[in-house]
């Protein structure tokens, strides 16, 4: 712990109060822990940060990055001294109140030069949409800044003017995402033209959103501001998409943004998720949808387009906050009643290359009957019936390693043995074979440090005999099953069964 770049790496493991004990015991260690403790403020799960000295805040105030969950004006007040400048994400939940508002503005300002991620968020949706001019903040304070460098942006129940929202999004050169819900966009921008923004790629707004931004007026959608769009999640949980509102939304695409391949159809309703997927859709690569909607209707929707479909998602909202790489069992209840038709859309979509299903729970047996056609698949990430222990995610991981690990020898040595004659190409290819048989021989030894890496595992049992890992392996049929199924695919990388996320170097 003497050196600098070890206490660093320990600080990112550690807790808020371990780190405030570490940065005790020296003036080197408070110099390296001091700026790990300050670096983000999250008001709702540190609510006694605001029982701090101001001038302690001030002190420290150029370690802060992330300011979460402002919510009041006593909050807001603890932020505004000069010294934090250098603000990377900010979230704050408006107040309907001209000196709240304008004083988030001044936040924002300051921080500017280095803000990447903004949410801003107005009263609650049964209120009045909060009015605020997001682009006065967004307006550098000279000629002489920097333009924003925010790159993610969240603007949730806000009222401005539709020249006002061109204007903010002019301000953010560098913007690529947009989550846009429940705001008024009010006019028809002054009769301008509508700015066109050519970096953005993802869009998180409801249809409805798009198609009246002022619920008074008839004005462009507002796709016609990003003719790049590559990405939309169609969120909407409350109306539902009848086949001529299926029908503008294609037309408006092939129109506005004619590069959307990529759907995110959450929290809708299985009807409209299937009137989507068969009147306003064209050539996706990616469809997410929610696990609940999954009817036939749905599937066979999904297998519409089976030609270009590269990447399936399904979203659950019963899972809340959590990732793949978690260090325990992913434990949800799959009660999709037709669920066994997924592997009909794997059976008929010979294009996909990645499956994240974290919800579903994969029958083995429907996989006899329906062949999976996706031979290039490269991820994938989802639950097995009878693999719900780490011990068998584990013994399957490695059972599935070792048989392309040993897959890649024999390539290896196979295409080493084809090489003859005695030209220096010759020599070349020959010696280039059998250094790709030593690599591969070599990876699990070499990957020790790689985090939830085959390998890793792997070459935990290094220098065991046969007859060791044999007696060590957990025998399970259902192991023995879903192992020969993944090494089906190979070009499989990733894996997820329900525990961390395993990769294959």
């Amino acid at each position: 712990m003497d050196r600098a770049d070890i206490r660093i790496l320990v600080a990112k493991a550690l807790s808020i109060n371990s780190m405030v004990a570490c940065s005790q015991v020296s003036k080197a260690w408070n110099s390296d822990f001091t700026q790990y403790v300050w670096y983000g403020v999250d008001l709702e799960l540190q609510p006694r940060f605001k029982d701090l000295d101001p001038r302690i805040i001030a002190k420290h105030g150029h370690h802060i990055k992330v300011v979460k969950n402002i919510k009041k004006r006593s909050e807001l007040d603890l932020f505004m001294d000069p010294s934090i400048k250098n603000l990377d994400n900010l979230t704050v939940r408006l107040k309907n109140k001209d000196g709240f508002c304008r004083q988030v503005i001044e936040l924002i300002r300051q921080n500017l030069c280095s803000l990447t991620k903004l949410s801003i968020t107005g009263e609650k949706p049964n209120k009045q949409r909060t009015p605020f001019d997001l682009a006065d903040a967004l307006t550098p304070k000279s000629t002489a800044n920097e333009p924003s460098k925010i790159v993610e942006m969240t603007i949730e129940h806000l009222s401005m003017s539709r020249a006002s929202f061109s204007t903010v999004l002019s301000l953010c050169p560098a913007l690529k995402e947009l989550d846009l819900q429940d705001c008024s966009i009010l006019g028809d921008g002054d009769g301008k033209a509508f700015f066109q923004h050519m970096e953005l790629s993802w869009l998180l707004s409801t249809s409805a959103q798009v198609f009246k931004p002022d619920p008074e007026l008839s004005t462009e959608p507002l796709l016609v501001h990003f003719p790049k769009l590559l990405s939309w999640d169609i969120w909407n949980p409350s109306s539902p998409h009848t086949i001529e509102n299926a029908e503008l939304i294609k037309s408006t695409i092939t129109k506005y943004c004619p590069d959307v391949r990529r759907y995110f159809l959450n929290d809708i309703s299985s009807a409209s998720t299937q009137t989507l997927l068969t009147k306003a859709i064209e050539k996706p690569t990616l469809l997410c949808v929610e696990i609940v909607a999954i009817t036939p209707s749905v599937i066979m929707g999904i297998i519409q387009h089976k030609a270009t479909l590269e990447e399936l998602r399904t979203y659950d909202p019963r899972a809340g906050d959590w990732d793949y790489c978690v260090d325990d069992v992913f434990q949800i209840e799959d009660k999709t009643p037709d669920k066994w038709m997924i592997h009909l859309i794997l059976s008929k979509c010979s294009a996909v290359k990645c499956i994240k299903l974290p919800s579903h729970e994969m029958d083995l047996d429907h996989v006899q009957h329906f062949p999976w056609a996706c031979k290039d698949i490269k991820d994938v990430r989802v639950r097995v019936k009878g693999l719900d222990t780490k011990e068998l995610i584990l013994a399957t991981i490695k059972k599935w390693g070792r048989g392309c690990y040993a897959r890649r020898r024999a390539n290896a040595s196979n295409e080493a043995s084809k090489i003859g004659g005695i030209t220096k190409e010759t020599e070349a290819k020959h010696e280039t074979a059998a250094s790709t048989v030593a690599t591969v021989t070599a990876t699990a030894a070499d990957q020790k440090s790689e985090d939830n890496s085959v390998a890793t595992i792997l070459a935990e049992d290094e220098g065991k005999t046969t007859t060791e890992e044999t007696e060590t392996e957990i025998a399970n049929p259902i192991v023995d099953k879903m192992a020969a199924h993944l090494l089906k695919f190979e070009n499989l990388t990733t894996v997820w069964l329900g525990y961390k996320l395993w990769t294959l170097q």
